[in-house]
């Protein structure tokens, strides 16, 4: 209508404001990372020498909203199984650590994950089988 006048919001009023979302956004980026959540540049923080990055992709997909990891090793010497460990307490899990002689069958994949329970996976990995 001629005579009235709606009401027009200035940038910075109305709920999602333009000075909020700076804000915003700087706190979720300086969230840090907890357990269960593996960032995608993540496989870059520790070095695992056996592992390829669909590997670590795998690694990604799989321990999303995982606590703990019972990592079992089978094969391979024992500095692959403390570099994994390592990898995977960077990474923010708590992580129990067991080698095997042997497996059978053999594993088919280097890695392998089970589910025993609620936030824990039971990882296995066979260094030396091939990619």
């Amino acid at each position: 209508m001629p005579g009235s006048s709606s009401p027009v919001l200035q940038p910075g009023s109305g709920p999602a404001s333009d000075r909020q979302q700076p804000a915003r956004a700087e706190a979720v980026a300086k969230k840090p990372f907890g357990a269960g959540h593996i960032p995608c540049h993540a496989a870059a923080m520790t070095h695992v020498p056996f592992l390829i990055e669909s590997d670590h992709a795998r690694l990604r997909h799989h321990l999303r909203g995982i606590r703990i990891v019972e990592l079992r090793q089978i094969g391979g010497t024992p500095e692959q199984g403390a570099e994994m460990m390592a990898h995977l307490e960077n990474l923010g899990f708590a992580v129990k650590f067991r080698k095997l002689e042997r497996m059978s069958p053999p594993p088919l994949l280097r890695i392998a994950f089970r589910y025993p329970g609620p936030g824990t996976a039971e990882m296995t990995i066979a260094p030396d089988v091939g990619a």
